[in-house]
C-alpha cells in the first residue's frame, strides 16, 4: 500500500508539539488512527519500524516528540520542564488537532505507547474512556513511582535539576512521580487492551506487567522471551508488531 509521511507542529495546548504522520493513500473510507507516544528520551523516530507496517494495514499513525523529552525533541519545552503530566498534555494536544481532520475515523481512535509512553497513554485513555476504541502498551513504566523513590528515599531533599539517563530533568519530575500509582487508571479504562514485555527486560520487570492484568480483566499480555526494554532484534520486532497486527485485527476490528 502506497503511503505518504507528513510532519506537523500541533497547536492548541500550552506549547506546540510536533508530530509526524504515516498515512495511507488513495483510501475512500475514513481512517482509523493510531497515536503514538514515545519511551523516555527518544523521539517520534523510534515508531518508524512499527509505523511503516502499520500503514500497509491501512492505518493512519501518528508519532509525536513528547516536549523537553530530550535534546533532540522537536517540540517546546525543556527537559527540566518534562513530567508524565506534561507528556499527557502533549498526547491531547495531537489528538485534539488530528480528530478536526475529515479523513479520520471518530470511532476508530488508539493510543499506543512505550515504556514511559505507555503509562501517559494509559492515562489519556483513562479520561477519554470509550472515545478510545484499544490501547497498546509495551513494556510501559509502572515502575516510575518505585524507582522515585529508590534514588531519592526523603522526599524533602529532592533535586533541582538531576541528570537521568542523559536528560536532565526537573525536581517537578520526581516530586510527581513520588507518590503516584498508575494501577488504578486501568479499571478507568473500558477498551481492549494488550500488553508487550520481554522477560529480560532490566529496567521495567516483566511482574509490573504482570500486576497489571489484576486491575483489567480485558487486558492481555504477550511475553517475549529473551527481549530486555525494547525489541530491538529482528525477532523480537517481528513478534512484537505481528502481535500488534494480530489484535488490532482479530481483537478489535472483528
Amino acid at each position: 500500500m502506497s503511503y505518504t509521511i507528513e510532519e506537523t507542529m500541533h497547536a492548541g495546548g500550552r506549547r506546540k508539539v510536533f508530530g509526524r504522520s504515516y498515512m495511507p493513500e488513495n483510501q475512500t473510507d475514513k481512517l482509523p488512527l493510531i497515536l503514538c507516544g514515545h519511551r523516555y528520551g527518544e523521539t517520534a523516530d523510534s515508531w518508524e519500524p512499527y509505523a511503516l507496517r502499520l500503514v500497509e494495514q491501512g492505518y493512519w499513525v501518528h508519532a509525536i516528540d513528547f516536549g523537553g523529552a530530550c535534546q533532540q525533541s522537536r517540540s517546546e519545552g525543556e527537559t527540566w520542564e518534562m513530567t508524565v503530566s506534561t507528556e499527557v498534555e502533549d498526547m491531547l494536544c495531537a489528538l485534539n488537532a488530528l480528530k478536526q481532520d475529515p479523513r479520520i475515523d471518530q470511532n476508530a481512535i488508539y493510543l499506543m505507547g512505550a515504556s514511559q509512553g505507555g503509562v501517559v497513554a494509559l492515562l489519556l485513555a483513562a479520561s477519554l474512556k470509550d472515545s478510545i476504541k484499544g490501547m497498546i502498551l509495551l513494556f510501559p513504566a509502572f515502575v516510575i513511582p518505585y524507582m522515585a523513590r529508590t534514588f531519592f528515599p526523603n522526599e524533602k531533599v529532592l533535586p533541582e535539576q538531576y541528570d537521568l539517563w542523559g536528560v536532565i530533568v526537573g525536581k517537578g519530575y520526581f516530586a510527581e512521580a513520588y507518590h503516584a500509582d498508575y494501577y488504578p487508571f486501568l479499571r478507568e479504562y473500558p477498551g481492549p487492551i494488550l500488553l508487550l514485555h520481554g522477560n529480560k527486560d532490566q529496567a521495567v520487570p516483566l511482574g509490573f506487567s504482570k500486576r497489571a492484568l489484576k486491575y483489567c480483566p480485558q487486558a492481555t499480555l504477550h511475553i517475549i522471551p529473551g527481549a530486555d526494554h525494547g525489541f530491538f532484534t529482528p525477532s523480537h520486532f517481528e513478534e512484537a508488531i505481528t502481535t500488534i497486527q494480530d489484535f488490532l485485527q482479530l481483537k478489535i476490528e472483528n
